[in-house]
């Protein structure tokens, strides 16, 4: 018998196409199979899966909240079988939904990145799960040169792999907010490290030993890489993350990931539609090896066995399956395809 992984799935989309959808997956073919639909749960775009604790925290909207706050940080229990129960909610520190949220390592605190004002907030998690605050909320001031980027766009929030620093990556100001948490969740400003001017860096990712992280832009499609050590980035190289012949009118970076093995990284490119498939060398740089045709590419995400990827595409209502070759650093479309209003994010428990 196979073994499945359980996983969760979710859109930028409300009422009854809203909610995030809990999914199990076959090991073997990488066939998706729809087990719960988290109904009454707007706008789940983004979430952070607590493992330890057993508990997702979902960034997303209400819209019956008066204005204008909006935005919600809601926390869901998993249960014995991976479905999920509600737990409770409280409104966000914007009046837009936040756009993306990390948990600390010990599950007590909830990171959140919030695109329109662009702000980072912090949130409090209880013992038994319930969210509440923002404790904390941190507004950036500017604007990059690209005339898309009239002011601070906060888009992205990850612990760095020792667990020390949040980093939130900021697409109007093309840098990453460098911060520290104390003992109480609470944020002193570090560092802004910058990333490609004008470019609208947008998400990150490091690598499986902790000593690299690549940064991809969402304007200009380009991945940079740093090394990482103790708070410190230092930059590497920036190259493309599609190839240019392939660009008609527009193109749009979107979701960067790094194999379950630490070989391959791979970049979403939405408009050319394409997933542009990477060796990443010992030295952290990169060696592009395929550009995989997909679904318009808003999130991507490895079965943790590491045999499949998941396409969430966002404009056509679909996440489509992937087989991952790792000897010829590529992808495979399975035929596999599961249909599901603006999927924006997936991921499996581990």
């Amino acid at each position: 018998m196979s073994k499945s992984y359980v996983g969760y799935i979710g859109v930028n989309a409300v009422g009854k196409d809203g909610g995030i959808r809990v999914v199990k997956a076959d090991g073997d073919t990488g066939a998706l199979e729809l087990v719960q639909h988290v109904e009454n749960f707007d706008a789940p775009c983004y979430f952070a899966i607590m493992r330890d604790r057993g508990i997702v925290v979902s960034a997303r909207s209400n819209p019956d909240a008066p204005s204008p706050r909006r935005g919600m940080i809601s926390t869901l229990r998993i249960g014995s079988s991976g479905t999920l129960e509600p737990i409770g909610s409280t409104p966000a520190a914007c009046e837009r939904p936040p756009c993306h949220t990390c948990v600390s390592p010990d599950g007590r605190f909830a990171y959140s990145a919030h695109y329109v004002e662009g702000q980072c907030s912090v949130y409090r998690i209880g013992d038994s799960g319930e969210p509440w605050g923002p404790i904390q909320v941190i507004t950036h001031r500017g604007k990059g040169p690209h005339i898309q980027q009239v002011g601070p766009r906060v888009h992205y929030a990850t612990f760095t792999p020792d667990g020390e620093y949040v980093c939130f990556v900021d697409l109007g100001l093309d840098v990453i907010h460098v911060c520290k948490p104390d003992e109480n969740g609470v944020l002193s400003e570090v560092k802004d490290v910058p990333v490609v001017k004008g470019a609208g860096s947008r998400h990150m990712v490091f690598s499986n030993n902790g000593g690299y992280c690549w940064v991809l832009s969402e304007m200009n499609c380009l991945i940079t890489a740093f090394a990482y050590n103790n708070g410190e980035f230092t930059q590497l190289e920036t190259i493309s993350s599609l190839d240019e012949s392939l660009v008609k009118n527009k193109k749009s970076g979107s979701a960067i990931r790094v194999s379950p093995d630490g070989s391959m990284l791979l970049a979403g490119n939405r408009f050319v539609n394409t997933i542009g498939v990477f060796n990443i060398n010992l030295d952290g740089s990169l060696t592009r090896t395929a550009d995989i045709p997909c679904v318009f590419p808003r999130d991507l995400n490895f079965l943790p066995n590491g045999k499949f990827l998941y396409v969430c595409g966002q404009d056509v209502d679909c996440v489509e399956t992937f087989s991952v070759d790792y000897e010829a650093k590529t992808l495979r479309p399975t035929g596999d395809i599961m249909n599901v209003p603006m999927p924006t994010c997936i991921d499996f428990l581990k």
